[in-house]
């Protein structure tokens, strides 16, 4: 499978309600490098992985806003995800696993003189 077609593959795609939105039938879809907005099928927002600052989720009531994204320009996107919990994991996975490896010195072994 070639690298362009991995990316049209969602990672995760669930059920959102923007905040403050009356627009029912919303979608948070999770490809590795953006994620997509969707409403009634059409793309609404495409947001880079890479201009996300901040990711949060709480367990609250079924009315409540479970999931926040503030991104670099301080815009902040919030609203109820089904799975935020997995959503919080799969985003620092991808968003922090490069990196974390990145600044993690390598390892070496040193066995003692005979």
């Amino acid at each position: 499978m070639s690298q362009a077609s991995k990316s049209n593959q969602p990672l995760l795609s669930h059920a959102f309600q923007q905040a403050g939105s009356r627009l029912p039938f919303g979608r948070l879809l999770l490809f590795p490098d953006r994620i997509e907005r969707r409403a009634f099928g059409r793309v609404r927002e495409v947001i880079p992985l890479s201009s996300i600052r901040d990711v949060r989720w709480q367990t609250t009531d079924h009315d409540a806003s479970n999931f926040t994204l503030t991104l670099t320009e301080g815009r902040v996107l919030a609203g109820r995800l089904r799975g935020a919990g997995l959503w919080k994991a799969k985003l620092q996975e991808l968003m922090n696993g490069p990196r974390r490896a990145a600044r993690t010195p390598a390892k070496t072994s040193v066995k003692p003189a005979a």
